[in-house]
C-alpha cells in the first residue's frame, strides 16, 4: 500500500501527480526556491499540491517538517529551510 498526500484536504482522489508535486513543492521551500517558481499549470491539481507542499515547508528557520505532515515526502535528514 502506497502512503499518497497532495496537501489538498478537500481532494477525494490523491493521485501521484499531485503528491510528486506536493514533496516537490516541499523541497523547493528546503532549497529557498520562491513559491512563484512552481511548474505547474494555473489552477491545476498539481499547481495547488506544489503550493501546498511548499507552504507546509514555510516555517521557522531551523525548523523540520514534521513526518506526519508529509508522510509520503522523502525530506534529507537534517536538512532545514533557509529563510530568503
Amino acid at each position: 500500500m502506497v502512503n499518497l498526500c497532495d496537501g489538498i484536504v478537500a481532494s477525494n482522489q490523491k493521485i501521484l501527480t499531485n503528491s510528486r508535486a506536493f514533496c516537490e513543492g516541499i523541497n523547493a521551500r528546503y532549497f529557498s526556491e520562491l513559491s512563484t517558481t512552481n511548474p505547474h499549470a494555473a489552477n491545476s491539481e498539481a499547481n495547488k499540491a506544489w503550493t501546498a507542499g511548499w507552504n507546509t515547508a514555510d516555517i521557522q528557520e531551523g525548523d523540520v517538517v514534521a513526518h506526519a505532515d508529509a508522510p509520503c515526502c522523502a525530506i534529507p535528514a537534517g536538512l532545514v529551510p533557509v529563510i530568503v
